[in-house]
């Protein structure tokens, strides 16, 4: 009988732990901006008002500045522009990986 408030207890605990862990904003691979980091460097392509987002290791003309799940903010490489871009205008996003 007395084993029976430690299990809850435990459970209770792992219940609010794996609650805490699933709702990090920096999750990784989570929605659409998967791949994409704050900070990281991307080349940014504008095509009839929808944007691809290329993403290659150390190279790009923009910076991610903002990642929320209903837009993107980015800053160009000199730090003058900043543009938000709302979910609803991003046609893709691409990460290119060198083979080793």
């Amino acid at each position: 009988m007395r084993l029976i408030p430690s299990v809850l207890a435990v459970s209770a605990g792992a219940l609010l732990l794996g609650s805490a862990l699933s709702q990090r904003p920096d999750a990784p691979g989570g929605g659409p901006f998967g791949p994409l980091r704050m900070g990281d460097k991307v080349s940014l392509r504008e095509k009839q008002g929808r944007y691809e987002f290329i993403l290659v290791q150390d190279a790009g003309s923009h910076r991610i500045v903002e990642l929320a799940k209903d837009h993107i903010a980015v800053e160009d490489i000199a730090g003058v522009n900043r543009t938000w871009i709302p979910i609803t205008s991003v046609q893709s996003v691409t990460k290119f990986q060198l083979l080793r």
